[in-house]
């Protein structure tokens, strides 16, 4: 399991510098630091407020998700939220809206199209976790969009999924 998770991360580390080879795609730079911490900051305060309105309408709460018990579990969950934050940011905000521009799309309609998506995607979340998918897609799009930093906005996507694992 180690030597898995070893290579794993070893792959990820060298697959960056070929990311700088995609068209719109930056490698890793220090600004990306500042693009993760606006886009982590948005991502926080508006799960804050949809967990306000979940308080007063609880019939409507997601599922309970459970927090890993060991370090391996922690190791499994922390690589599998990496890899899911590079592909969904890579996929629903990068590819599906670049191609619908290509195709014809205007650019809000290519966007209203894959947040959709990306919200749908999250069903199994229950009701508030749609709603927040939507206005997260959102919030990452505009500082994808802004900062150029894919990087910023995986790694946000990925802090915020792993403390919802730390805080379940």
């Amino acid at each position: 399991m180690e030597l898995i998770a070893l290579s794993t991360i070893t792959r990820i580390c060298s697959g960056l510098k070929r990311l700088a080879a995609v068209p719109g795609i930056n490698a890793p730079r220090p600004f990306d630091i500042i693009a993760f911490l606006f886009a982590f900051t948005l991502l926080f305060s508006s799960s804050g407020v949809i967990a306000f309105i979940a308080y007063y309408f609880p019939e409507y709460l997601e599922p309970v998700i459970e927090k890993p018990s060991t370090f391996y579990g922690w190791l499994e969950i922390t690589i599998t939220l990496l890899l899911a934050g590079y592909a969904e940011e890579g996929v629903f905000r990068y590819l599906l809206p670049n191609v619908l521009q290509n195709l014809g799309a205007r650019p809000l309609a290519a966007a209203l199209f894959s947040q959709s998506f990306f919200a749908l995607f999250h069903q199994y979340e229950g009701i508030y976790g749609v709603i927040y998918a939507g206005i997260a897609g959102f919030i990452l799009l505009t500082v994808l969009r802004r900062t150029e930093s894919l990087h910023g906005v995986a790694l946000a996507h990925f802090s915020y999924n792993i403390l919802v694992y730390f805080f379940a």
